[in-house]
């Protein structure tokens, strides 16, 4: 930055110039005043021209010496910039987190003290090393990755997990932020890379995977279990259900009252262990992901009138009217069997809770591809609708006729329905009733989103 012009700097120049015309006028006519007479002499040129070469200069010269205040600014720069270099450093060792600066080819160019408690080595020892040197061989190829593309300006800085093997060989996990530093002509430069070990918590991590992995495998094997002691369970109690309805159809005149009512009770619980093992199986098909859907296309409200038609004993036996709401022309994209399946538990399950003279209807809504089927029973709590459709949690309960339940009903529906794509979910209120909504996904319903 130039000095501003001063009264000095004017001075200067007009003396100069006048030492410039002297030497001129002296040359030009060689004349000189001695004794008080005009006389030429020859040498006086020389006397001006030398005057003038050291006089001007140095005159000239004068007005650039440094003042003491730019002497007070010189001396203030350099201690700020010796304090922001101290403090640099400082702040550059005693960070809490690892930081090393690298070349382009990944050698170390500067280490911290963190860094170097963090990879094992001395830091003469790293830099002469590269960071791929200490990289676990696994975790390489997607370092390097990273790196071309922050180098290539692709991404301004990345972060990633990775492994390091330390000066022993033991292997410590990190969180690692890489940016790259660019000179004024905004070539790339170095790497900063900010480092945190994170071992322990991928310990954790590991720990809590193994013992997902090992739940996961228990509730398989639990799931097996039960299907292979259902599938052996149904096959007996289904014969003796029928023998005891060809027993009782024989007997029915010779036994007694009471004793034709326990026979009855003893076919109907038959039928429901039957209904209720035959839904374990289907439910722990789904569970193991091993149940086959035939998805096809099919006319929704015949299913419905299907579903309404097994439920059709129930809701006479307690004068509770089915209603089938569907329109003709819908059609859907299902696994027809499992969703009849879904829609006769749903309809049984608001019968079962329904009172005397109710309804339950069924009905579709094309704008939200949901079908609904909504009783005028008893109503849910609160509480209980949060684990309505966990297999975990079983929610029975009983009907407004004493009716029993096994649990697995609802949790069947909500597998079969997430298996097709779809979903379940309900709004009720105590003493309201019931309306469950199952919704399809858009490709049953052939849109398009």
């Amino acid at each position: 930055m130039s000095r501003p012009a001063s009264p000095l700097r004017f001075f200067v120049i007009i003396i100069c110039l006048v030492i410039l015309a002297e030497m001129v006028v002296m040359v030009a006519l060689g004349y000189a005043y001695h004794h008080g007479e005009l006389e030429f002499r020859a040498e006086a040129w020389l006397d001006a021209l030398i005057l003038g070469v050291i006089i001007a200069p140095a005159l000239y010269l004068y007005q650039y010496r440094p003042s003491q205040e730019a002497i007070r600014e010189l001396a203030d720069t350099n201690r700020e910039l010796a304090f922001s270099s101290t403090l640099y450093q400082s702040t550059f060792q005693m960070a809490g987190a690892g930081i090393a600066h690298a070349d382009l080819e990944g050698r170390f160019l500067r280490v911290n003290t963190q860094f170097c408690a963090i990879t094992g080595y001395a830091e003469r020892e790293l830099l002469l090393m590269r960071f791929q040197d200490i990289t676990h061989p696994d975790d390489l190829e997607a370092d390097l990755s990273a790196v071309e593309m922050l180098r290539s300006g692709k991404v301004a800085d990345f972060a990633l997990e990775k492994r390091y093997l330390r000066k022993g060989g033991e292997v410590v996990w990190v969180s690692l932020n890489v940016t790259l530093m660019r000179d004024l002509s905004a070539n790339p430069w170095f790497f900063v890379a900010v480092v945190e070990e994170i071992t322990e918590r991928k310990e954790r991590e590991f720990t809590m995977l193994r013992a997902q992995l090992e739940a996961e495998q228990a509730n398989r094997t639990k799931d097996e279990f039960l299907a292979l002691v259902a599938h052996d369970l149904k096959s007996p109690l289904f014969a003796m259900t029928e023998l005891l309805k060809i027993v009782h159809g024989e007997q029915r005149k010779v036994l007694s009252v009471k004793n034709n009512e326990l026979m009855g009770h003893a076919i109907k619980t038959g039928e429901q262990m039957v209904v209720a093992i035959k839904k374990l199986l289907d439910l722990s098909r789904i569970q193991r992901g091993v149940l086959d859907l035939r998805m096809e296309q099919a006319p929704l409200r015949e299913i419905v009138g299907y579903a309404l038609g097994k439920a059709a004993f129930e809701g006479e036996t307690k004068r509770v009217r089915l209603v089938n709401e569907v329109p003709e022309e819908v059609m859907l994209r299902i696994d027809t069997d499992l969703l009849l399946e879904i829609v006769y538990n749903l309809v049984s399950n608001g019968v079962k809770f329904s009172h005397r003279g109710a309804t339950v209807r069924v009905a579709y809504d094309a704008a939200g591809r949901c079908l609904t089927v909504e009783d005028e029973g008893v109503g849910i709590s609160p509480d209980q609708i949060a684990d309505l459709f966990e297999v975990k949690k079983k929610v029975v309960g009983k009907g407004t006729a004493g009716e029993k339940g096994f649990g697995i009903g609802l949790p069947f529906c909500k597998k079969g329905m997430e298996m097709m794509g779809g979903d379940i979910r309900v709004e009720s209120a105590e003493g309201k009733g019931s309306r469950f909504l199952v919704t399809f996904p858009v490709s049953a319903t052939g849109e398009t989103n």
